[in-house]
């Protein structure tokens, strides 16, 4: 699975150019557009250390002991 910290953000590099294409074509140049790209382009560096999280909190599960 430590394979995803890599396609990951692959998929997100080779899909930029396409979603904004689309989403510019959609809702135009507007602000909906500059917010979704600004969080695109946060969080395409943050992608690794994202999909790694989930990976490594995968089987782990908060347990609530009783008091008592």
């Amino acid at each position: 699975m430590r394979w995803l910290m890599f396609v990951v953000p692959a998929i997100l590099f080779f899909g930029f150019i396409p979603f904004s294409i689309v989403l510019e074509e959609v809702f135009g140049q507007g602000l909906f557009f500059f917010c979704v790209m600004v969080i695109y382009v946060f969080l395409f560096p943050l992608s690794p250390v994202i999909v790694g999280g989930i990976l490594h909190g995968r089987g782990r599960h908060l347990e609530i002991e009783e008091a008592g």
